[in-house]
């Protein structure tokens, strides 16, 4: 029940962010003078911080629900949490999946928003595969070491199937925050192949490897929208998910013509290898006829920028423009 007594009475978790904000949010509300706010959750204070910035400049506010709500929010809590924020305009959501969860708790209307993605990770249509070697890629969390172990394992099973000379083109790189755990896990399992791991990489370099692979995999767990999807899918790759996808995932990479192979198990995993190795083998691994401009950070900023201009007076007139316009009048020393 702490939580609820924080988020009653202290501001959310991180009470010291909204008494932080709060001698802010008069000054805001006075000089920006803001037509809208859009708070990201990631903890309730955020929430509370908009809310009240929200009230002193009269405007409306929004939640950015990223995650699945039933993770970050106890259970006990979320009918509180659900009354304390009733005033809000509605929420935007990165998946239909989290959008789903949050409508359990909140009636609030809702818009779809997924994550954008760098336009540094965007493959050209004539970007090739490695041709001097098969290169795999193991992107993002691991989530649980027996499904990391299980996925290798599978890849250590169509290993075997090669012969000596073909095991030696094939490597694996993994780039991520869960490093170390890999690593442990490596240490206790034989993959015969040359692997190589590193902690999270700038995107142009990410981007750089992700297209140089004959195939991109991550893990998957049922909880949550592995946003991971839309950035491997824009390096016009076969992106292999094990041990599984949601269906919104599978839609997406329909509707943008990008080629995910979903495994459920060991078995269909050794197949999406070998599949993707004869193909690569025989020099078809080339960029696919993915196209994800429709999901960049230029086309969600468009989105957000109508829902938020959805909430403005019916006169479009934006109080923060007349609030800019009266400070370039006034005298240089008032400014």
């Amino acid at each position: 029940m702490l939580t609820a007594y924080l988020l009653a009475f202290e501001g959310g978790v991180h009470g010291d962010w909204e008494r932080g904000a709060r001698p802010l949010a008069h000054a805001l509300a006075a000089e920006f003078r803001p037509d809208a706010v859009w708070a990201v959750f990631g903890n309730a204070s955020t929430l509370v911080v908009a809310q009240k910035l929200a009230r002193a400049a009269g405007a409306p506010w929004f939640m950015d629900i990223k995650d699945n709500w039933e993770s970050y929010t106890p259970a006990a809590v979320r009918g509180l949490m659900a009354r304390r924020f009733k005033d809000a305009a509605g929420y935007t959501s990165n998946a239909h999946l989290h959008a789903d969860i949050a409508a359990r708790f909140l009636p609030h209307r809702q818009t779809i928003l997924y994550s954008g993605v760098a336009d540094a990770m965007a493959a050209p249509p004539d970007a090739n595969a490695r041709s001097d070697r098969f290169l795999l890629t193991l992107v993002g969390s691991t989530y649980r070491d027996e499904m990391l172990a299980h996925f290798l394992s599978g890849l250590q099973r169509w290993l075997t199937t090669l012969t000596p000379s073909d095991r030696q083109k094939v490597s694996l790189r993994y780039v991520g925050m869960a490093r170390s755990a890999v690593d442990r896990v490596l240490s206790r399992v034989n993959v015969s192949c040359a692997i190589e791991t590193s902690e999270n990489i700038p995107h142009a370099e990410l981007a750089k490897l992700c297209q140089s692979a004959a195939a991109n995999c991550y893990l998957w767990t049922p909880y949550t929208f592995h946003h991971k999807l839309l950035e491997l899918l824009s390096t016009r790759r076969p992106i292999i998910s094990y041990p599984g996808e949601h269906d919104e995932s599978c839609r997406l990479s329909r509707e943008v013509n990008g080629e995910l192979i979903v495994c459920s198990d060991e078995e269909r995993l050794i197949a999406a290898f070998d599949a993707v190795w004869k193909r690569w083998a025989a020099g078809e691994i080339c960029g696919n006829a993915c196209d994800i401009s429709g999901l960049n950070w230029d086309a969600g900023t468009e989105m957000l920028e109508k829902l938020l201009q959805s909430a403005l007076p019916r006169s479009g007139r934006s109080r923060q423009s007349e609030a800019v316009e009266g400070l370039m009048d006034r005298p240089l020393s008032e400014r």
